[in-house]
């Protein structure tokens, strides 16, 4: 497990499924005398251009799915592949709803709803009529968001952006945050917050060379909660929220960030090669760090032990 691009931790926790490249693995965790989780793999698949997965426990199954929007059922036990579907588009990671089934959205707002037991679709493919990304299903399972892209207001600003919840059952939209023109919107995994990041106004600057701020919101009210600003380089970016809502974790080119989501203080950067987005195990108290060449599963009080240096 020495390279991982993406993980996510299944079996509550017990173990972790890796993508490195076009192989999809899986690993036990087991817990040495010191105290860490150490891997040891169980099976390999081969999938091209995998991009993410979700785990769809009553079934035994693990959905990978590639940059094609093709999605795979992977046998939760042996890793071998049950079923695949033709792809739809490219998109973000789908997800798991209450009744067991699986949403995915497309970059060009497509939603494609499957059951795990066989890659059937449950309905038909619905258009929503806007590009979507970042579903997200709250940790009680009551509140489902996507986010919807609409065109930039010039040239020199960012595609801006919607939160909305979503009613499976008619796949209506309905806003909970005006139209706020971020670079991303993040949700926490109660709902309750969101972090989104904003382009500091400079018309004189390049989009990509522009400071970043940082706000957590209140999702509900749209209140600012804290803020940062943050200059580039280097650009931290792909946000993960700790399952207690407790920290933000972010990746640069050459280190992963962690800062408190109270105050979006930091409080942790940990070098590495070529950081990858971050993955919390379910109870939160450990966390994946996805690199090339040295990934670890590292113990979260541990990484404090790497201060940020200009704290």
């Amino acid at each position: 497990m020495k390279t991982v691009d993406r993980a996510l931790f299944v079996d509550d926790g017990a173990a972790i499924v890796t993508i490195a490249g076009n192989r999809v693995e899986k690993h036990v965790l087991q817990r040495a005398a010191d105290g860490n989780l150490v891997p040891k793999r169980l099976w390999t698949a081969r999938i091209r251009y995998c991009s993410a997965l979700v785990e769809a426990p009553q079934q035994g199954t693990i959905i990978a799915t590639d940059t094609s929007g093709r999605h795979f059922g992977l046998c939760n036990a042996s890793g071998g592949i049950l079923w695949q579907t033709a792809p739809v588009g490219e998109g973000d990671r789908g997800v798991l709803l209450a009744d067991g089934t699986f949403l995915f959205a497309t970059w060009h707002g497509l939603l494609q709803r499957l059951d795990p037991r066989d890659g059937r679709e449950v309905s038909g493919l619905f258009q929503a009529g806007s590009q979507l990304r970042k579903l997200h299903l709250t940790r009680g399972k009551d509140l489902l968001t996507v986010v919807r892209l609409i065109p930039a207001i010039s040239s020199r600003d960012p595609v801006g952006e919607v939160l909305c919840g979503l009613d499976i059952g008619t796949m209506a939209m309905r806003e909970l945050m005006g139209n706020t023109f971020t670079s991303g919107m993040y949700v926490s995994p109660d709902g309750r917050k969101i972090l989104c990041r904003y382009l500091v106004t400079d018309p004189a600057g390049e989009l990509r060379a522009r400071p970043s701020k940082w706000v957590v919101k209140d999702t509900m009210t749209g209140a600012g909660l804290c803020e940062r600003i943050v200059t580039p380089p280097p650009a931290f970016a792909q946000p993960v929220w700790s399952p207690d809502g407790l920290w933000i974790a972010f990746s640069s080119r050459d280190a992963h960030l962690f800062v408190s989501a109270d105050t979006l203080a930091p409080v942790a950067l940990v070098p590495g090669t070529f950081p990858q987005r971050p993955v919390f195990n379910p109870a939160g108290g450990f966390v994946c760090l996805c690199r090339t060449d040295d990934a670890v599963i590292a113990p979260v009080g541990e990484l404090f032990r790497w201060p940020f240096p200009d704290e």
